[in-house]
């Protein structure tokens, strides 16, 4: 599993979409967000830090008012507790919690 995700951190670091040799500044898409949300999870293991193009993209990424806004958004559900009627689709189910 390592090896598979070292690969392909390598392989997306020298994705010219990331690496923007020209200088300017690259314009982000939905697509841009989605893959910093994956490469967070990496964050601080040699799988990101062997990779500085990878991580500098993340910081990049990391920096824009749209990514605070969409992980500010993201994070709005995420109260530590199911929500209210968890409780009752969980016992529909046939379960309990």
């Amino acid at each position: 599993m390592t090896r598979c995700i070292s690969g392909r951190a390598s392989k997306n670091s020298r994705r010219t979409a990331i690496v923007n040799p020209s200088g300017r500044v690259p314009t982000y898409q939905a697509g841009d967000l989605m893959m910093v949300a994956v490469l967070r999870m990496l964050g601080g293991t040699p799988l990101l830090d062997a990779h500085p193009t990878l991580t500098e993209y993340v910081a990049r990424v990391e920096a824009r008012p749209a990514f605070a806004r969409a992980l500010a958004d993201q994070m709005v559900g995420f109260t530590g507790a199911p929500p209210p009627a968890f409780a009752a689709w969980l016992a529909a189910q046939g379960e309990t919690e």
